[in-house]
């Protein structure tokens, strides 16, 4: 509560989260969005993935504002909700406020942020597609750090840009956040963006609307999540239940696969040995 003894700070979750989180608790991504109620609280909700590669709930909530306060109750109520297990690693946007609150309060995991948002701060500033490119291409570089430090230079001074710039020295300043050199050896589980959770709230707000009282769209999100939900019940089922047709000569190996991974992930691994052949 404010001191006005109004509601500030909302977080809630269900039983399906903590079950979720138990599982599937290597990443967690947020991030926050607004005008999903009357209020325009900023919506954040913790989402991760689980063995179907399907975006997995572990949590939500509604802030009365985005400053580095609000951020480090946030993350401590959800790390009491959640036996105090910290995430191994996390993804969020720039907010320079969040990004100390997990600092303080995500000790020992590896933070990294979105490379959508980067992009776009990249471009914005640079206005050079081709500069874009390199600029990827450097993100996703597996080289030493120290290698990686002559390629920054080596990027600037093709382009012509002027190392100096405040922009510049910021990204190179939050490289341990963003370039592959940095955060190699560190499981994301092939997420490089808060896309997920953007994904969730696209979808939340099909059920919500900006007009909603708070009641009414806490109702309205366990209705949606119901409904999400669903799509892991179907993906168990054929999991449990179903064999894949075998692809490869190795037939006793690909069964065994069958046992060992679920649909999707089989499906990638063997998209992998067909490209290699």
């Amino acid at each position: 509560m404010d001191e006005e003894n109004r509601l500030q700070h909302l977080f809630w979750f269900d039983s399906g989260c903590i079950l979720d989180y138990q599982f599937y608790s290597d990443i967690v991504c947020f991030d926050s969005t607004y005008k999903t109620n009357c209020y325009e609280k900023p919506f954040v909700i913790f989402v991760g993935t689980n063995s179907h590669r399907n975006t997995v709930l572990f949590g939500c909530a509604l802030l009365g504002h985005e400053r580095e306060d609000a951020y480090m109750w946030l993350l401590k109520v959800f790390l009491e909700c959640h036996d105090n297990k910290r995430p191994k690693c996390v993804i969020t946007d720039g907010d320079g406020a969040m990004r100390k609150a997990v600092k303080e309060v995500f000790v020992g995991v590896h933070h990294r942020l979105c490379s959508w948002h980067l992009d776009q701060n990249v471009m914005h500033n640079s206005k050079d597609a081709l500069f874009l490119d390199r600029y990827r291409e450097l993100a996703q570089l597996n080289c030493t750090r120290p290698e990686f430090d002559v390629e920054w230079v080596k990027l600037f001074d093709d382009f012509n840009v002027d190392k100096e710039m405040v922009w510049v020295t910021d990204l190179y300043a939050k490289r341990r956040l963003w370039a592959y050199s940095y955060l190699r050896g560190n499981f994301f589980a092939g997420m490089t963006t808060t896309q997920r959770s953007e994904g969730i709230n696209s979808y939340v707000k099909k059920f919500a609307s900006e007009h909603m009282k708070m009641c009414d769209l806490i109702d309205r999100f366990d209705r949606a999540m119901v409904a999400w939900r669903q799509k892991y019940y179907q993906q168990e089922y054929i999991a449990r239940y179903t064999v894949p047709v075998l692809r490869t000569h190795l037939p006793s190996l690909e069964r065994h696969a069958c046992d060992v991974f679920t649909p999707t992930n089989l499906e990638t691994i063997l998209s992998m040995i067909c490209r290699e052949k």
